[in-house]
């Protein structure tokens, strides 16, 4: 895994690989948040895989090999958008309004940090922020009233937060946000499931 490596050279098409295999997943869900579309998501994802392979061999030291990625997609993206006349400056806006968002690269371990999470919380909080579901539809499934529904979503990011920071060292900026992080070794339960998706 490259999860945790921050700096390196791309020397051999093997690592391009290698990279691939570890962030693929990520990018594709980052992708389809502002696509709406898996055969968009595909097409765009696979022009940021070209951008990667024709980056190898140059000799250029990344500083930081995951923003470096999401950074690739996100041109990607706006390339799309605006050959397709969509890039609107509502959907430039959500875009870089959530580039450093710590959900973005942290992405591919939300859905199992949501599962570590009590149920009744978990469970609200994964279709509002992974299914997309609006509250009320929520609260019809769940068969709350609006306002409890409304009090488990925020007490259930409330939790992730929290899971997020005793299983990760993070750095932040009051401008920028997330700026890096790194897994814990202290993380049993995001290690157990890293090796079992591997």
């Amino acid at each position: 895994m490259f999860a945790n490596k921050k700096k390196m050279k791309i020397d051999t098409y093997q690592q391009v690989w290698n990279l691939w295999a570890d962030y693929e997943d990520a990018l594709k869900k980052y992708v389809f948040k502002y696509a709406k579309s898996e055969e968009v998501t595909k097409d765009i994802v696979q022009d940021t895989l070209l951008k990667v392979h024709k980056s190898c061999c140059s000799d250029k030291e990344i500083q930081n090999i995951r923003s470096w990625l999401f950074q690739i997609a996100y041109n990607s993206m706006m390339d799309f958008f605006k050959s397709e006349r969509k890039a609107t400056n509502l959907i430039k806006r959500q875009i870089t309004d959530n580039q450093n968002d710590m959900y973005q690269e942290l992405s591919v371990y939300i859905e199992p940090l949501i599962g570590f999470l009590p149920e009744k919380y978990g469970a609200a909080l994964r279709m509002a922020d992974i299914e997309g579901l609006k509250q009320q539809e929520i609260a019809d499934k769940l068969n709350l009233s609006l306002s409890a529904t409304k009090s488990r979503i925020q007490r259930g990011r409330k939790l992730l937060k929290e899971e997020i920071h005793s299983c990760f060292h993070t750095k932040e900026s009051s401008n920028s946000g997330l700026t890096d992080f790194d897994l814990k070794e202290s993380c049993t339960s995001l290690k157990n499931w890293e090796k079992k998706k591997n």
